[in-house]
């Protein structure tokens, strides 16, 4: 938009990455992460010069966390699977999030923890930070769903792990 305010002309652009980018995040993804690269309202004055902060560059690693001590039930998993369609929207499909608005779930520690997933998703424990609840799930849903955010953080974990040991057994 451009506008007129003490006799400057000014014009304001909103730019940054996201919109309906999560349920196309397999397809779309470009190592933008939740947070990182902050969209943000531009307003420049015509006629000035400054250098913008800078932002967090692209990361399209996917930095998973995991309790190697839990066993994943794959049944309870597959379920979840089924149940994550009402999450892609803002986590991405198949858990790849492409940055906005919510994030990477295999990056979340807030998701390692099963009573604390719980509070979030059936309690609504972020509601004031975007994420709504959804008391209407059982207990078992919830924990479907924690197991397949779980398995999908596990496997990065491994494709990470064999791509390093890959590259180490690389002739150089």
């Amino acid at each position: 938009m451009t506008y007129l305010a003490g006799g400057r002309q000014y014009v304001s652009v909103l730019v940054g990455y996201g919109g309906a980018t999560q349920p196309f995040s397999t397809i779309v993804f470009h190592g933008w992460k939740f947070g990182a690269q902050p969209r943000r309202l531009l307003t420049f004055a015509l006629g000035e010069r400054h250098v913008l902060p800078t932002t967090a560059p692209a990361d399209a690693t996917v930095h998973a966390v995991d309790d190697p001590k839990l066993v994943i039930d794959e049944a309870q998993a597959a379920v979840g699977a089924a149940l994550y369609g009402r999450c892609l929207i803002c986590h991405g499909g198949e858990l790849v999030s492409a940055g906005t608005p919510g994030p990477d779930l295999r990056e979340s520690s807030a998701a390692v923890d099963p009573r604390n997933f719980t509070e979030i998703v059936k309690g609504g424990a972020l509601m004031s930070r975007g994420m709504p609840g959804f008391e209407e799930l059982s207990d078992s849903e919830v924990r479907s769903l924690y197991m397949y955010i779980r398995a999908g953080a596990r496997k990065a974990l491994a494709t990470a792990e064999d791509a390093q040991r890959r590259a180490s057994e690389a002739p150089h």
